[in-house]
């Protein structure tokens, strides 16, 4: 969890119509087992995939956080997502 919000605290995170998200899974998924087999951190490499897979001609609905912080839904979904396209890392 604190990979989660350390990755989180990075990224443009601010609610907006024109805010870019994450739309592409599998390039995010598949840059980020190329990163950690190359040695990467867990937490860089979730930093650079999640950036691989931004796009910003979509849109996500956006959740308010325990914390009272807000977060694009597909972050969190992109994160948790990443993280099982390759167990072994």
């Amino acid at each position: 969890m604190k990979t989660l919000v350390a990755i989180l605290a990075l990224l443009p995170i601010t609610a907006s119509v024109a805010q870019a998200d994450i739309r592409y899974p599998n390039t995010a998924g598949s840059k980020y087992c190329e990163l950690r087999s190359a040695g990467v951190t867990k937490d860089d490499a979730l930093r650079v995939a999640v950036q691989e897979g931004w796009d910003s001609d979509y849109t996500s609905p956006t959740v308010t956080r325990d914390d009272g912080s807000t977060v694009d839904l597909d972050v969190l979904e992109m994160t948790d997502y990443i993280v099982t396209m390759c167990p072994q890392y």
